[in-house]
C-alpha cells in the first residue's frame, strides 16, 4: 500500500478569513488543482465584543459546518497560511481507513508525537499540535468538532482568551477522534502574532513551521517583502524545532520511557528536520 496523496482525497480547500485577501492563497492552490471557498464571519455586535481566539473559532466553526456535510474530507486553513510548492503530492498524515474520524495537522504548531501507526509499508504519527493553521477533518470528526465548538461558545466566558485549539484535541479523542501530525509541514504560518497571545502570559506568542515540505508559493506576511528577513526567521524556526526535540518537547521524556517505539520515534523526529526548507 502507498501513502494517499492529499489530492487523491480532498477536492475541496475552506480558506477562513476575516478581512484578509486571499488571492495569492486561492491562486496557490489553484495551481495544485483545488476548488476553494473562502469562508468570512458576519459577526453580530455581541460576537465583535468576544476576545479575538473565540472569534477565530466562531470562523472555525462556521467552516467545520461544511466539512461535516460533505462525503470525503476537507482541507480547513487561515488566510494567512502559505502553502509549499507541491502541496497536492503531499502524503495523507493518516490512512484512507482512519479519514472519516481523523483530524490531519499539515501545519503543526510545536508538535509532539505519541506514536508511530503502521499500515503496511506506510508510518503515521498519533500527535498534537496547537493552532489550527491548516488542518485536513473527516466528516465524523468534523461532525463532533461542532458540538465542541457549540459548548465552549455557550459554557465558557467568550470574552476571556480560549485555549481552544488545545481543548479540541481532547474534546475529539475522548469521543474516539484522534489528531496526525504530516511528517514535515505542508505550509507556513505567515501571519503577525495575535496581541491576546503575550496578554494571556503565553511564553512563545510567535509560531512558525520548524521545517516545510518544499519551499513556498510566496513570501509570507511577515516577511515585509524582504527575503533577508524570511531567511533570518525560518532559520530561527528551524532552531527552535532541533532545540524541542533536544529539549524533550517533541517527544515527551515519557513517551520516549514507555513506549516501546523508542528508537523508531527518535528516527522520525531526528529525520524529518533534516532538510533544507
Amino acid at each position: 500500500m502507498t501513502e494517499k496523496k492529499i489530492r487523491d482525497l480532498v477536492s475541496l480547500v475552506i480558506i477562513v478569513a476575516y478581512k484578509e485577501k486571499t488571492s495569492r492563497l486561492e491562486c496557490a492552490f489553484a495551481k495544485e488543482f483545488f476548488s476553494t471557498l473562502v469562508v468570512r464571519p458576519n459577526y453580530s455586535d455581541e460576537e465583535l465584543g468576544y476576545s479575538q481566539t473565540v472569534r477565530v473559532l466562531i470562523n472555525h466553526f462556521n467552516a467545520w459546518k461544511i466539512c461535516a456535510k460533505r462525503a470525503t474530507s476537507t482541507i480547513v486553513v487561515e488566510a494567512d497560511f502559505v502553502p509549499c510548492v507541491g502541496f497536492g503530492d503531499f502524503p495523507v498524515p493518516f490512512s484512507e481507513s482512519m479519514s472519516s474520524r481523523a483530524w490531519g495537522w499539515l501545519y503543526s504548531c510545536g508538535p509532539t508525537i505519541y506514536e508511530l501507526i503502521q499500515e503496511a509499508d506506510c508510518v503515521y504519527a498519533r500527535g498534537h499540535s496547537a493552532a489550527p493553521v491548516a488542518t485536513i477533518i473527516g466528516p465524523e470528526a468534523a461532525n463532533i468538532l461542532c458540538e465542541f465548538a457549540e459548548q465552549e461558545i455557550t459554557e465558557k466566558n467568550p470574552y476571556k482568551y480560549s485555549y481552544w485549539d488545545t481543548y479540541a484535541r481532547m474534546f475529539l479523542q475522548k469521543r474516539g477522534v484522534n489528531s496526525y501530525i504530516s511528517f514535515r509541514n505542508y505550509g507556513e504560518h505567515g501571519g503577525i502574532p495575535n496581541p491576546e497571545h503575550k496578554i494571556a502570559g503565553l511564553k512563545s506568542v510567535t509560531h512558525r513551521a520548524d521545517v516545510l515540505m518544499n519551499q513556498l508559493y510566496f513570501l509570507p506576511d511577515y516577511a515585509h517583502n524582504r527575503k533577508i528577513v524570511f531567511v533570518k526567521i525560518r532559520c530561527f524556526a528551524k532552531i527552535k524545532g532541533w532545540m524541542r526535540l533536544i529539549f524533550f518537547r517533541t517527544l515527551e521524556k515519557q513517551t520516549l520511557i514507555q513506549s516501546s517505539q523508542r528508537m523508531d520515534l527518535l528516527k522520525f523526529a531526528f529525520i524529518r528536520l533534516l532538510s533544507r526548507y
